[in-house]
């Protein structure tokens, strides 16, 4: 009876240890794939809705990224609608515009968004798919530039009260937010066909023939005494080079007037210096001028005054004639 016990006791540990050993089969993981939309295409724009489709760390990194793709989406068909259409020959004018359309959809924030679909890919990736309000999104860009075009009109009305150089600077600036004006007109009249851009497009016209007026108009007076007659055509000539016209009477135009002092110094060899003062008037009223002193060696007084000319040409085309002649345009 013992020794049957005893055997027993011993079956059970054999078993025991034995069982131990066997290792444990482990499940194993079952992937699932990530539904079909997470690296697809996003679902074609409707006329109501826009669709984007983005990966991120998280679920705001995959929302910037869709809002991103969104954009881009749109920049393409914009893009391709414009070259489609455009028929020009002057391919810098194109490529000018289709720039301008860039940077202006690079700038559009599009808040009126929900997220429609979400899915955690792994713990690295996050995606989404947003859908946002086609006429919402519509609406705000032209509340944008109604903006604009408010602001353009006003300061138009109020250059007139400016002084000449003012007057000019700032309708060069303005025609250049007008131009800016044409690749939004473009972009909300493909997305809103019922869109009415007569008056945007007058007040483009009406900006561009103003300043072309002004530019016309703009002309420089310059004079010197029997010291600056020299560095009086250097002034000029870059006036012209520069687009702008000059005048034959003081009484029209901008006034630059120029003294120059010229003085002998001969300590070990001979230097003359030429102190080239500069001042601009708009009518009676002073609104720039600088100061220009160049230094040449007294071997032949002809020569020297030859050589002075030269640098002072050479300060222009280093410093610009704005600079020298101490007045801001644009």
């Amino acid at each position: 009876m013992q020794s049957s016990i005893q055997y027993f006791i011993l079956l059970l540990l054999f078993s025991t240890f034995v069982g131990c050993g066997v290792p444990t089969p482990t499940p194993k993981e079952v992937k699932t794939p990530p539904p079909s939309w997470v690296y697809g295409v996003p679902p074609a724009d409707s006329k109501t809705k826009m669709y984007g489709i983005g990966i991120g760390r998280d679920r705001e990194s995959a929302i910037k990224t869709a809002l991103n793709s969104m954009v881009s989406r749109l920049s393409i068909t914009l893009k391709s609608s414009f070259k489609s259409r455009e028929k020009v020959e002057d391919s810098y004018h194109t490529s000018r515009v289709i720039n301008n359309i860039e940077a202006n959809i690079a700038k559009i924030k599009i808040n009126n968004y929900k997220v429609i679909r979400a899915y955690r890919v792994n713990y690295k990736e996050f995606a989404v798919m947003i859908e946002s309000d086609k006429k919402r999104f519509i609406k705000g860009l032209e509340e944008d530039l109604q903006e604009r075009y408010k602001d353009i009109f006003e300061q138009l009305r109020d250059v007139k009260k400016d002084t000449i150089l003012v007057r000019y600077n700032r309708e060069k600036i303005l025609n250049k937010e007008a131009k800016k004006l044409q690749s939004s007109l473009f972009i909300i009249s493909e997305l809103d066909p019922y869109f009415d851009n007569r008056r945007y497009l007058d007040l483009i016209l009406r900006v561009k023939s103003t300043f072309l007026e002004e530019k016309h108009n703009l002309k420089f007076y310059v004079e010197g005494d029997d010291n600056s007659k020299i560095f009086v055509e250097k002034i000029k000539n870059n006036l012209v080079k520069k687009g702008f016209n000059l005048s034959e009477s003081e009484k029209r135009g901008i006034r630059v007037v120029v003294k120059t002092e010229k003085r002998l110094s001969n300590i070990f060899v001979k230097i003359i210096t030429y102190t080239i003062h500069i001042t601009v008037y708009d009518g009676r009223r002073q609104i720039g001028g600088q100061t220009t002193v160049i230094k040449e060696r007294d071997t032949d007084s002809q020569h020297a005054q030859d050589m002075a000319a030269i640098a002072f040409n050479e300060s222009i085309k280093k410093r610009g004639i704005t600079s020298v002649l101490g007045v801001e345009i644009q």
